[in-house]
């Protein structure tokens, strides 16, 4: 999937998919905000720069940059749209406090495969069997309805 977002806390994350094409082409096109608003929990608030209070991803063209003040010893993170805008910001970030994380902040980070997606595809294996056996059910249930419907009308021809 092909967007931007930001993540903070101990590690701050920001990806940049490119220039070429986006979440919103993609075959799943108007699905790609929804499933991103799905899994909200590692992205931070405030680093959208339209909305402050809006999640921190950008769903179309982007690309990504890196400002470092060495003698403020800070450094700031940006996305921007393909005009050149900022779109998402991670503001000042301190170096010295972008690092040494302690062994309890380090478990705390999100792991790449969490399995927080497993409840949500449960639920749609779950869905998706209910409808086939009821699909199936049905089925089953209107032929025989049909060749009892025609049966009764062979045997009132039968007797015409």
């Amino acid at each position: 999937m092909h967007i931007s977002s930001t993540t903070g806390g101990a590690i701050i994350e920001v990806t940049s998919s490119g220039l070429t094409h986006s979440c919103e082409t993609g075959w799943f096109g108007s699905f790609c905000k929804p499933i991103l608003d799905l899994f909200p929990n590692h992205r931070f608030n405030g680093g959208n720069n339209a909305v402050s209070t809006d999640p921190s991803y950008f769903t179309k063209e982007n690309f990504g940059s890196i400002s470092i003040d060495w003698d403020e010893r800070i450094f700031d993170v940006k996305v921007h749209n393909e005009s050149g805008n900022v779109v998402l910001n991670t503001g000042p970030i301190e170096i010295d406090s972008a690092a040494n994380l302690s062994e309890v902040e380090l478990d705390a980070v999100a792991k790449c495969v969490d399995g927080h997606f497993l409840p949500v595809m449960q639920n749609i294996i779950g869905l998706a069997l209910l409808v086939m056996i009821t699909l199936a059910f049905s089925k089953i249930v209107l032929r025989q309805a049909m060749k009892r419907k025609s049966e009764s009308w062979q045997h009132h021809n039968k007797h015409d």
